[in-house]
């Protein structure tokens, strides 16, 4: 299902939630030199026969597809294409509702594999007619391109003007080649999280002869293979972070293993008791870490099979 960005997204032109009716007007105003950022939609759901609703959403998903597959940009519904009108017509609104982003994530479930999106927080309001608005989504360039319309099976892009233009088979491979390499070391990712997780409930079943235990937390793969893959994860959302948790837990119980399982330390009753709560005292955070990262995961990239 076509998932929403975390609020507060910095897109580019800043932050939608700081949007105003006056940022519309100097798009619209400028809409010329920048036509391959923004696409103007006069309406989000159509009010006619079925045929032109039928093209009123093809024509939204194709333009979220092809913003996607190139460098990300804007759709602002209530807005005429400047071919369609004189500047003082082109804002022509569409009536508020509560409904306008569940609606618009609803038209995206044509598009696979689902984008991510984000949408101002609440529709921009006419200054002289509170019924009637301007409703704006925000999809950035996807990590996880390329993408197609289902009910064509057409792979798009952005194109001159901002048009959507059909890809060809070169650029199709060229972006599955990319995604390819990114979900594979995604995979590398995740299990490197689930190593972890059974070390850990390996160590914790030990009780006593935790420091007995050979294996130790293997860190040097995970912060390269999180560089390749962060760019599949939501912005914003604190994932990365948790993530970057991962290694640093296992960095410190290697520490403490290492230190437990000296000679030094082997000697003395009292050290070896003392070590044993140390381990033992850092292995439920740890454990409790990989299961939500393992979640979240699982939430974005599907299960791990």
């Amino acid at each position: 299902m076509p998932t929403a960005g975390p609020r507060g997204l910095t897109s580019l032109h800043g932050r939608l939630e700081d949007w105003s009716y006056r940022t519309i007007e100097e798009i619209v105003g400028k809409h010329e030199f920048e036509p391959g950022v923004f696409d103007f939609k006069e309406a989000l759901n159509g009010d006619g026969p079925s045929d032109a609703r039928d093209r009123l959403n093809a024509s939204i998903t194709r333009t979220v597809c092809s913003m996607a597959n190139t460098t990300g940009g804007y759709v602002i519904f209530g807005v005429k294409d400047s071919k369609a009108a004189d500047h003082d017509d082109r804002i022509c609104r569409i009536r508020v509702s509560s409904e306008l982003r569940a609606d618009f994530g609803q038209k995206l479930r044509r598009i696979q594999p689902d984008i991510f999106f984000e949408t101002v927080p609440a529709p921009i309001l006419l200054p002289s007619n509170s019924g009637r608005c301007v409703f704006v989504a925000y999809v950035p360039a996807s990590s996880r391109r390329p993408h197609q319309t289902l009910n064509d099976f057409v792979f798009w892009r952005r194109g001159e003007g901002g048009t959507a233009v059909q890809m060809n088979v070169t650029e199709v491979r060229d972006q599955m080649l990319v995604s390819e390499e990114r979900l594979r070391k995604a995979r590398l990712l995740r299990l490197e999280i689930q190593d972890c997780r059974l070390l850990v409930e390996e160590l914790s079943t030990a009780g006593h002869q935790v420091r007995s235990v050979m294996h130790r937390f293997d860190t040097t793969a995970f912060k390269p293979l999180l560089a390749d893959t962060c760019v599949l994860l939501p912005a914003n959302d604190g994932l990365v972070g948790d993530l970057l948790r991962i290694p640093r837990f296992g960095a410190e119980i290697n520490r403490w293993l290492d230190h437990a399982s000296s000679p030094a330390r082997s000697s003395h009753k009292e050290d070896i008791a003392a070590d044993t709560s140390e381990i033992q005292k850092r292995l439920p955070g740890f454990h409790a870490e990989c299961v939500a990262c393992e979640r979240r995961l699982d939430e974005i990239l599907g299960r791990l099979t």
